[in-house]
């Protein structure tokens, strides 16, 4: 595990296993995780949300860690198929991704994971410290 990220961790507690399964099928297509709502609400009702709607769940699920029963589906679909080998972002309505060129997909990983977990410690604690 990366230093940074298990001082993460440690400052900032464990998160839930359903929080932790969104976070990890955000990371493993890739995506930010408001675009993992959309695609979770697309795959589970077969329409797009209004984007209002959309935004009120998903502001919910960051201040009370607990994410919809549609994102907790799509996050274990993802983390079975990611499992078993057979993710394929396109099935999701996402164009497929090469690591850019003169970065090794290690490299490409491991600072996409670093500018997630920081993301999450600003979204999670900084702001609602400032209220």
């Amino acid at each position: 595990m990366v230093p940074l990220i298990a001082r993460m961790r440690r400052l900032c507690g464990q998160l839930s296993p359903d929080v932790q399964a969104v976070v990890d099928a955000t990371y493993m297509l890739q995506v930010k995780p408001f675009q993992f709502f959309q695609i979770a609400y697309r795959q589970w009702y077969g329409r797009d949300a209004r984007e209002k709607e959309l935004e009120r769940l998903f502001m919910s699920y960051l201040y009370t860690q607990r994410p919809p029963a549609w994102a907790r589906h799509l996050a274990r679909e993802v983390l079975q198929r990611a499992e078993q080998g057979r993710l394929d972002r396109a099935v999701y309505g996402l164009p497929r991704r090469r690591p850019p060129e003169g970065m090794s997909f290690a490299e490409l990983e491991r600072w996409s994971l670093l500018i997630y977990v920081g993301a999450l410690a600003v979204i999670f604690f900084v702001i609602p410290a400032l209220r």
